[in-house]
């Protein structure tokens, strides 16, 4: 089998007009040509154009797209596939922000307060006895607020609190998460004595009726006594996936509703005491919609055992852009 074996050679003197220079370039050990005017080509074993690249024809030295793209501020580069078909990602950094809640400093003299940046409100209706600053009686708590919806039927109490608007904070492309501390004081009887706690979550609405755009936890006596990740989307069809967790009186809970656009799909998940326990990727609020927080809890039917539950401890909302 024939060959042809060549010396390698530093890099030569520009030729001539009308003259291209070729050898092997003794640094890089790579076939190479230095034209007439004193562009230097590198060009790959099999004969095809060099894997090197130059910013411009004014760049003194070849390298791989690695090391010439560099990240600025709030970008990062991300290399896939490594040692087999190589990709680089440029993706923008994300950046977080978290409003601290703590401890339930909504509340003053039984009212809500402004000592956060977001606008809460609270409203109760029928026997429901309204939202109201409890002693701490458990050592644990460093804070507690019931949230007390009555026993006639569908009385309820609630607090609310609205987010930036759709065009501020569009749900598709940002992550939320919202981390909260709860006990539930009050289960229903199954069939009778029905109610029901939104724990807590993001929605659109406060009013009597569950809330039209909703994604939480939920507690419904009548249809499972343990947590379940609820919902609802447009046209008001719901999701349910019922936890193997049971909600048992008066135990506190950490819950964490955490929403999220997933590679394109949006995903509600439930974390309790930092478990994940659920996930719906169905029947979501719309993606335009301005949702806000909502803790609500109702009797759907003259029970005789009053719904309530208490915030205590503390809460946080991340927003991840």
């Amino acid at each position: 089998m024939g060959k042809i074996v060549q010396s390698n050679n530093a890099e030569p003197t520009t030729p001539s007009s009308g003259s291209t220079a070729i050898y092997v370039d003794s640094a890089t050990k790579k076939l190479t040509t230095k034209d007439d005017a004193g562009t230097v080509t590198n060009y790959g074993t099999g004969g095809g154009a060099d894997e090197l690249v130059k910013v411009s024809v004014n760049d003194t030295t070849a390298s791989f797209l690695e090391s010439k793209i560099l990240a600025g501020e709030g970008i990062s580069l991300v290399k896939g596939n490594a040692a087999t078909n190589e990709t680089l990602t440029i993706r923008k950094t994300p950046y977080e922000t978290e409003v601290q809640l703590r401890p339930w400093y909504w509340f003053g003299n039984s009212t809500l307060n402004s000592n956060t940046p977001l606008s809460f409100s609270q409203i109760n209706s029928g026997s429901g006895s309204g939202v109201t600053v409890e002693a701490v009686t458990v050592e644990s708590d460093i804070a507690r607020a019931k949230i007390n919806g009555g026993i006639g039927a569908n009385a309820y109490a609630n607090i609310y609190a609205g987010l930036p608007s759709a065009g501020q904070m569009l749900f598709d492309q940002v992550e939320r998460i919202y981390t909260y501390h709860v006990r539930v004081e009050r289960l229903g009887t199954g069939s009778s004595d029905k109610i029901i706690h939104h724990l807590g979550g993001f929605t659109n609405s406060r009013a009597v009726a569950d809330p039209l755009r909703w994604m939480g936890p939920v507690y419904e006596s009548n249809v499972s006594p343990n947590f379940i990740l609820r919902t609802t989307g447009p046209g008001s069809a719901s999701t349910s996936t019922i936890t193997d967790v049971p909600v048992v009186a008066d135990q506190k809970y950490k819950l964490t509703i955490r929403y999220f656009n997933n590679a394109g799909t949006r995903t509600a998940e439930l974390y309790i005491d930092d478990v994940l326990k659920a996930t719906n990727t169905t029947n979501l609020p719309a993606t335009t919609e301005a949702l806000g927080f909502l803790h609500k809890a109702k009797s759907l039917d003259g029970t005789a055992e009053e719904s309530a539950f208490s915030l205590v401890d503390w809460a946080s909302f991340k927003v991840i852009y």
